[in-house]
């Protein structure tokens, strides 16, 4: 974190903006628990379960939270009935959250809003979902903008003008964070700054 806070793109942003999933929360924690909903109610011995869910996290890991065919690959791996993605979405979707905010992130966000940056969040996935996120995690009111992209998923640039026309900035002003590649691409799209959150941002290692 003290690397980013410090850099000349820290310095020289106008707006920070952040991803949600995975890069203000550890989504793992959320997916696991939520994955383990879905498979107890499938049907199936215990190993069968447990099979399941090793191959939904791995497939996940492998492909990323917005990737759309986890549960049409598992109905279709194990023989489930025809059923299980329209139930597993629905787990999905109305599943209630139980989420926190790490000190560092908030730290973090508070140190941006007290440096006179302007904050904004970018989340892409079911929008009553991420609404309920955002929620729980009591950082709606952290930022003067939150998008949630509808039926304009990232990398699409059409959030770009939206944002540029509520801190009065140039693209080039702005700094975004993000733990996928997707993320990269919708900075890259908008032609903003774009920021690893793993490694540059919350202290961990660059790979």
């Amino acid at each position: 974190m003290k690397r980013f806070l410090f850099s000349a793109l820290y310095q020289e942003a106008k707006v920070i903006g952040f991803d949600l999933d995975g890069t203000l929360y550890d989504d793992f924690d959320f997916i696991s628990r939520v994955y383990r909903e879905i498979v107890e109610k499938a049907g199936g011995g215990p190993g069968r379960r447990e099979e399941m869910m090793d191959f939904m996290l791995l497939r996940w890991l492998e492909k990323g939270s917005s990737y759309p065919f986890i549960f049409r690959e598992t109905q279709e791996k194990y023989g489930l009935r025809p059923d299980f993605v329209e139930k597993a979405l629905m787990v999905y979707r109305n599943n209630s959250p139980s989420l926190n905010l790490s000190p560092r992130v908030k730290f973090l966000l508070h140190r941006i809003k007290k440096d006179g940056k302007g904050l904004f969040l970018v989340t892409d996935g079911n929008e009553k979902l991420q609404q309920k996120k955002v929620e729980t995690l009591g950082i709606h009111d952290c930022f003067d903008l939150v998008i949630f992209t509808k039926d304009h998923p990232k990398p699409d640039p059409v959030h770009k003008e939206r944002i540029i026309k509520e801190f009065s900035c140039t693209p080039g002003e702005i700094v975004y964070i993000g733990d996928r590649e997707i993320d990269k691409g919708f900075a890259e799209n908008c032609g903003f700054k774009f920021v690893y959150s793993k490694w540059h941002v919350f202290g961990g290692d660059k790979p």
